[in-house]
């Protein structure tokens, strides 16, 4: 720029920046309000959206809150009603339940206030004899012989029966069941009903591993010290014998496998799971397919 002086040149080029800066910020300012006239509507949907999560978010918690009340509302009324609904909320006690655990705890619960009776064929309530009303109103009418002041309540939740003539009685406690299985309650219930009928104890045959040959399975006195010493109830074991027959056994021979029949569901289960002892040694049980 000739005539014009350095410090008026560099004057001049601060200007110009100055004026250039300034149109780039009026620039930017109104990009920025065009986006954001562009994008206003989005945001406020965003903003609803949010606000409905959170609101949900905070009913999905308030009705988690009354469903878990519930549940455990649920579980103290159903633990003070016995048979069993208890055994089966036991078999949830724990801290990771599972199905077969679950099913496993209310078939042994249902077994335990079953009683099953053996009807003759030649019986007057025979299969095939009698409707499955008229069945269950001759089992409740026997009931009521052995019903006094202090007996537990004695009513039936069900009665199955089979082609056999095996019948099956679910009381809805156990304790209903041990009172009809009292020997002097027993009769009582067997002769109103048919006296040619007999209660059935049930069964549960077990194996047990490489037992010495020096145990007697035929020696009572045999079987009661293994019933003491792994502390189950006398006469629990109603009948023991070797699977493989004395006379097949090699000379040499020191162990057998030993089946024996127990009484006790809580007897063959613990020693299922967790072994039995026979003169100190440590044996397992396993159940007998």
């Amino acid at each position: 720029m000739p005539g014009v002086t350095a410090p008026v040149q560099t004057a001049i080029r601060a200007v110009a920046f100055l004026l250039e800066e300034a149109a780039e910020v009026e620039t930017a300012d109104k990009v920025a309000k065009l986006v954001i006239t562009a994008i206003s509507s989005h945001i406020a949907k965003i903003q609803d959206a949010s606000e409905s999560i959170t609101e949900a978010t905070t009913q999905l918690n308030s009705t988690q809150e009354k469903i878990s009340n519930t549940s455990v509302n649920i579980v103290k009324e159903a633990s003070q009603q016995g048979g069993y609904k208890v055994a089966l909320l036991k078999g949830l006690d724990n801290d990771n339940p599972d199905s077969p655990t679950t099913r496993r705890a209310a078939r042994n619960a249902i077994k335990k206030c079953q009683v099953l009776i053996d009807i003759p064929i030649h019986s007057h309530l025979a299969p095939g004899k009698v409707s499955h009303e008229q069945l269950v109103k001759k089992i409740q009418e026997a009931l009521k012989t052995i019903n006094k002041d202090d007996s537990p309540n004695l009513d039936i939740r069900s009665v199955s029966q089979f082609r056999n003539g095996g019948t099956i009685i679910e009381m809805q406690t156990q304790e209903a069941m041990e009172y009809l299985k009292n020997k002097d309650n027993k009769n009582e219930f067997i002769n109103t009903l048919d006296p040619n009928a007999t209660i059935k104890e049930r069964s549960y045959p077990v194996v047990i591993q490489f037992v010495p040959l020096t145990f007697n399975p035929d020696s009572a006195e045999h079987l009661r010290d293994l019933e003491q010493e792994n502390e189950w109830e006398q006469d629990s074991i109603t009948s023991a014998h070797w699977i493989k027959p004395p006379a097949k056994r090699t000379t040499t021979q020191r162990v057998a496998h030993l089946i024996i029949t127990l009484k006790d569901l809580k007897a063959a289960n613990e020693g299922i799971r967790d072994g039995i002892t026979l003169n100190k040694n440590r044996l397992q049980m396993k159940k007998n397919k």
